[in-house]
């Protein structure tokens, strides 16, 4: 029987990716600030709203200040900050490009900071894997963009964009598997769905706040359009809902360093996504990192 743990990390896998794609598509309509706060603050109003209709809000009071304040921190870190690096990256270097980079960062973070922090066990096998998926983000991140895009801008442009891009995205992945480790710390004892309702909100407000006071935002100008609006609500509450809880929920069965892993796997299935929706071309490099970047994965998951 497989692990459920293993099961909720795929499911976070292929809920991050739906959610990726849903945001690439605004990403060129949008700044990146308000495409994070939009769809946290949906995802936000669904879970809490969702945690008192089942009586669970018990759980939230029973977490005490100091747990909770933790949980908040790593929220911030991850959700709120890392978020809006990852929809940065989006506009500067694709999602394909910007999803591998970002999700091969934070697997072998999230392992390196699981077994310095949480006493978590390496292998060779998780050697192995982790110089395979470095290797990937190589290919992906260097090597992974259409000879066109490269032709149409100067070489030190290229190379600066690419760079500044290449920075952004894995800033984002260090952001995911700090937060990652933070979260497995503290919230082993609480119920997912109460997890997620004192994450979500504290991610929303803090980058609302942001927003809000930012002249240059869609949000502030008022130029965020119902179909946006519904475009971002369902990215919110399939990848920072359901993806968040079925995250937390690996995280506490598997441990932090196979959830990491596991949920990795999301490039299978943005790939295509992206692809398909967003007319993306995946070169042969960015195949070719990719299928790196899964064997990785699969030797880390050993």
């Amino acid at each position: 029987m497989i692990d459920p743990g293993v099961l909720a990390a795929v499911g976070a896998a292929a809920a991050w990716a739906t959610s990726s794609t849903l945001m690439a598509t605004q990403s060129s309509r949008m700044d990146p600030g308000s495409i994070s706060a939009v769809r946290l603050a949906c995802a936000a109003i669904f879970f809490v709203t969702l945690l008192f209709a089942i009586g669970m809000q018990g759980d939230v009071r029973s977490m005490g200040w100091d747990h909770g304040t933790h949980i908040v921190l790593s929220a911030l870190l991850g959700l709120a900050i890392g978020d809006t690096l990852y929809v940065t990256g989006i506009g500067m270097t694709g999602m394909a490009r910007a999803f591998t980079i970002a999700l091969g960062t934070f697997t072998v973070l999230a392992y390196a900071f699981s077994i310095v922090f949480l006493g978590e066990q390496v292998t060779i096998a998780v050697a192995i894997g982790s110089a395979l998926v470095l290797t990937a983000i190589y290919l992906v991140a260097l090597r992974g963009r259409p000879k066109e895009d490269q032709a149409a801008l100067t070489p030190t442009l290229t190379r600066r964009r690419a760079m500044l891009g290449l920075a952004i995205v894995m800033a984002a992945g260090t952001c995911w598997a700090g937060s990652a480790v933070w979260t497995r710390a503290v919230a082993e004892d609480y119920s997912t769905l109460a997890v997620a309702a004192v994450r979500l909100p504290a991610a929303a407000l803090l980058v609302s706040t942001y927003v809000s006071f930012n002249g240059a935002s869609a949000v502030r100008q008022r130029r965020v359009g119902r179909r946006a609006v519904v475009i971002l609500a369902f990215a919110g509450i399939v990848g920072s809902g359901m993806g968040s809880l079925f995250y937390l929920y690996a995280l506490q069965e598997a441990g932090a360093g196979r959830a990491a892993v596991l949920s990795s796997m999301s490039p299978l299935f943005a790939l295509p996504l992206g692809a398909l929706v967003l007319r993306e071309r995946i070169t042969p490099w960015v195949a070719a990192g990719t299928a790196l970047a899964v064997t990785g994965i699969i030797l880390l998951s050993i």
